[in-house]
């Protein structure tokens, strides 16, 4: 993203090439069922009942899919309504009121369609205090989910909805691959998670940028082009124009597929190692004693420091306490303190960690009371 006033002023593009599109609407009405389904059967039982909240910037990729959400005649878990939601986040100067404007304006559209939404919300997602100086990428995206669940919130809403596409995925691996993250980080983004316990559904994983504007044609349909998704000085924006592309000269078009592929596989692994994990955990666990986590000594003493480092990490994601300042580095200091190789030294600020002859008991800062938001992958 750029600051305010560096974007150039945006299209109104109406149209792709006149390809016939798959039947998008019918591939998400299933792929939106499946998610909740899963939602509610693997993550989380979810009481709420509001609407969904569709997540809409005004580009392609959401009008598409707040265009299939209109379509549908529901949403595929029994509740029909849906709120159409944009963050304003103010960087684009006056780019920015237009994107606003072109949504805010936009109820004709989704009159005509038999399912539209229910309301059209903007949302303040400037942080307080202002944009931090340098990349707005990922401030604006943590603010972006921030605002979003503040809503949800409000609204009870059943879930929360984004665009993110095929071509988003493959472009999260390679950004997560070149920054250096491990195998459990190449799973990028999951189609289905949650953060403070409200669902983020993404039904649009499998489907490329592509076919949502042959789709959006096909509806005669309009979306806004966000000029700074052009300048390359972002890592994505990077990726996505010089990459990408030169990989695809190579190897075609299907390099985004395989890239989704290996998010799949990555993310399978994951799941079975972080289950091996909490068996682990679970066969050293001692009764808990409010935020007091106790482990039996002997039995964590037996695993290698990797693993017990692994098991930390672990503890500390399952228990949702601040990692902020937990590095691979202290966890594996902490394993080898625990293992009896090594003094204790440099807790982060408010942690105590104790350990006698019987057992190991971690106590996370007093200013610590509960779960906090957590991360939306």
């Amino acid at each position: 993203m750029t600051s305010p006033g560096e974007a150039k002023a945006p299209t109104f593009p109406m149209a792709s090439p006149p390809v016939d599109p798959p039947d998008l609407s019918s591939l998400f009405r299933v792929e939106l069922a499946r998610l909740w389904r899963f939602f509610s059967e693997k993550e989380a039982p979810q009481t709420a009942r509001g609407p969904i909240l569709v997540a809409v910037s005004g580009g392609a990729d959401s009008m598409a899919l707040a265009t299939l959400f209109a379509q549908q005649g529901g949403n595929g878990h029994g509740a029909c309504a849906w709120q159409l939601v944009h963050v304003q986040h103010r960087l684009r100067g006056l780019d920015s009121l237009e994107d606003e404007r072109f949504l805010v304006e936009s109820g004709p559209v989704w009159s005509r369609f038999p399912n539209p939404p229910a309301s059209i919300v903007v949302l303040n997602g400037v942080p307080e205090g202002g944009w931090p100086a340098g990349s707005y990428e990922d401030a604006a995206r943590l603010a972006r989910y921030r605002t979003l669940l503040q809503h949800a919130a409000a609204w009870n809403a059943a879930a929360i909805c984004t665009a993110h596409t095929l071509d988003d995925q493959a472009e999260t691996v390679l950004l997560r691959l070149f920054r250096g993250a491990g195998l459990a980080g190449l799973r990028a983004m999951r189609p289905v998670t949650s953060w403070s316990g409200t669902p983020i559904l993404r039904p649009l994983l499998g489907v490329s940028r592509g076919a949502l504007r042959a789709f959006l044609a096909s509806q005669s349909i309009g979306w806004r082009e966000d000029a700074s998704n052009a300048q390359t000085q972002a890592d994505r924006n990077f990726l996505r124009h010089n990459i990408i592309p030169l990989a695809q000269e190579r190897w075609g078009d299907r390099v985004p597929r395989f890239l989704a592929r290996l998010a799949r596989q990555a993310g399978r692994w994951a799941e079975d190692r972080q289950r091996w994990l909490d068996r682990l955990i679970a066969s050293w666990e001692l009764p808990k004693a409010g935020n007091r986590v106790v482990w039996h000594l002997g039995k964590a003493k037996i695993k290698k420091t990797k693993v017990l480092a692994d098991c930390l990490h672990r503890l500390w994601a399952r228990e949702g306490w601040p990692a902020r300042e937990w590095s691979d580095r202290r966890f594996r200091r902490l394993a080898r303190f625990i293992r009896g190789e090594a003094a204790l030294e440099n807790l982060p600020q408010g942690w105590a960690i104790y350990l006698d002859e019987h057992v190991v008991r971690f106590d996370p800062p007093s200013s610590w009371t509960g779960r906090p938001s957590g991360r939306a992958d």
